[in-house]
């Protein structure tokens, strides 16, 4: 969006009270991307990152930008190291990132992906891109949309085969997200929702309308063990943001997040430090 859209979005962190879950903070996804890969975003407002302009929108949010998807490709090392510097978490999406890309990028200790074999360079056997490259390098962080939709089963086999313990579930949930089929806004775009997908006019997936309940079963629909599934959606997300040593857990000493699930894998109650803040009416 507009740098103006994106910094009234960024203020209405810091005013917000939410009764249910608690947000960690803020994932800023574009518009420091590459133009090549915009996914679903307005190419009209992808820009190359400065310090001054993160700055701002940091401003803006009382500090909650906590991750920042970008292309690095299409960055200074100067942003990349101020951004590394200052605890964010990089990742890299939206990209066309080559190997050379990669591998300098994790020379500044960039080793995350956003959703992973979506809107990024896809393996060549004579330039692996930033899908090839992930695979082959083990300390890369992979997130994953596990809807049956962004990608493949076959593909999620493959990831979470090699990547193991550095798969992290996402839903990329828009906020149609537990609504009706029909027509949205994403970013002044219209998205339209139909058959499980969020897609542009054109087509383009557009986010998703996954919930994490329906993620963790579409794991173990394809023969992911249940302990290494809630893994991914629960412990590897709290290590990638630094929250593993109160969060992703159940364990003394610990918030007490926790979602009860029967044994069908339905969400029965939600826990949020300890507090009851939904209960299944129906089960």
């Amino acid at each position: 969006m507009s740098e103006a859209s994106i910094l009234k979005a960024l203020k209405a962190y810091p005013a917000s009270n939410p009764q249910g879950a608690k947000p960690l903070g803020i994932h800023l996804e574009g518009p420091f991307i590459s133009k090549a890969f915009p996914g679903a975003q307005d190419p009209a407002f992808i820009i190359k990152g400065t310090i001054n302009l993160f700055e701002a929108f940091q401003a803006a949010s009382n500090g909650a930008i906590k991750l920042v998807t970008l292309a690095p490709e299409e960055q200074d090392d100067a942003f990349l190291k101020y951004l590394i510097n200052q605890g964010i978490v990089v990742s890299m999406g939206h990209s066309a990132a080559n190997e050379d890309d990669v591998e300098k990028a994790l020379k500044l200790g960039i080793k995350r992906v956003t959703h992973c074999f979506n809107a990024m360079s896809k393996l060549h056997h004579r330039d692996l891109g930033l899908v090839g490259m992930t695979l082959l390098h083990d300390e890369i962080e992979a997130e994953l949309i596990a809807d049956g939709i962004h990608t493949t089963d076959n593909a999620m086999r493959l990831l979470t085969k090699i990547k193991k313990d550095k798969v992290s579930i996402v839903t990329d949930g828009i906020r149609a997200k537990g609504l009706n089929e029909g027509t949205y806004d994403l970013g002044g775009q219209t998205i339209h929702v139909k058959e499980g997908a969020a897609r542009l006019e054109s087509g383009t997936l557009a986010g998703s309308v996954l919930l994490m309940d329906q993620a963790l079963r579409n794991l173990l629909k394809i023969g992911i063990a249940l302990p290494e599934a809630i893994r991914m959606l629960s412990y590897h997300p709290a290590v990638t943001m630094n929250q593993h040593h109160h969060l992703g857990q159940i364990k003394e000493h610990y918030l007490a997040d926790c979602v009860v699930l029967d044994q069908t894998h339905q969400v029965m109650e939600t826990y949020v430090e300890g507090q009851l803040k939904f209960k299944n009416p129906t089960r």
